[in-house]
């Protein structure tokens, strides 16, 4: 089988040669793999902006890699407090149901006699709205089925009297002031 091991030599140096010229022409494959490449050009149609943006971009190392090899803070000083500050106020904004849960405990039933019994109460009037007995249930049942509903919707023609409003006419107002006014001893000019 010395031909296979050969075989599988040279694929390795083949391998290792492309990606040695992926490494050195980064640059120019970026340029070619994110442009709009046409097919008459090697340099695609970007504007001279766009290939100096992928050049840089293209020699430039990421960010999130030398921070963690230099184990450097992602956010200064200043920037982590307001971060901090940012947090606080949306966990008071929107809290999560343990913070709920501490912000507004359950009530302990209070030690006076007559509270106590306003407590009870309270307590007895929720449960009961809770539930509803076979009774309540059978009124309204009979209730709904009592209604007569439909689903068309008439005409305006259907409408039998005219809609009057609930306040007189100017008319008629002007002539109930003009009244009150001349049996409170007010003359009017004619």
């Amino acid at each position: 089988m010395p031909d296979e091991s050969e075989a599988q030599r040279k694929a390795a140096r083949e391998r290792e040669a492309l990606e040695e010229w992926l490494r050195t022409n980064r640059a120019e494959t970026a340029r070619r793999d994110l442009t709009d490449a046409a097919p008459e050009t090697d340099r695609g149609t970007a504007t001279y902006t766009q290939k100096e943006a992928i050049d840089r971009a293209a020699h430039t190392p990421a960010v999130h890699a030398d921070l963690r090899a230099s184990r450097t803070p992602a956010f200064s000083r200043d920037e982590e407090t307001r971060l901090a500050e940012r947090d606080r106020d949306y966990a008071e904004l929107y809290p999560t149901p343990d913070a709920w849960e501490r912000s507004f405990p359950v009530l302990s039933p209070p030690d006076d006699s007559q509270e106590r019994a306003q407590y009870d109460d309270l307590a007895r009037f929720q449960k009961e709205a809770d539930k509803v007995t076979p009774e309540q249930k059978s009124r309204v049942d009979q209730a709904l089925a009592e209604v007569n509903l439909s689903d068309k919707i008439g005409a305006s023609a259907d409408v039998s009297a005219r809609p009057r409003p609930s306040e007189p006419e100017p008319v008629e107002k002007a002539r109930d002031i003009g009244k009150d006014l001349q049996k409170s001893g007010v003359e009017m000019d004619k």
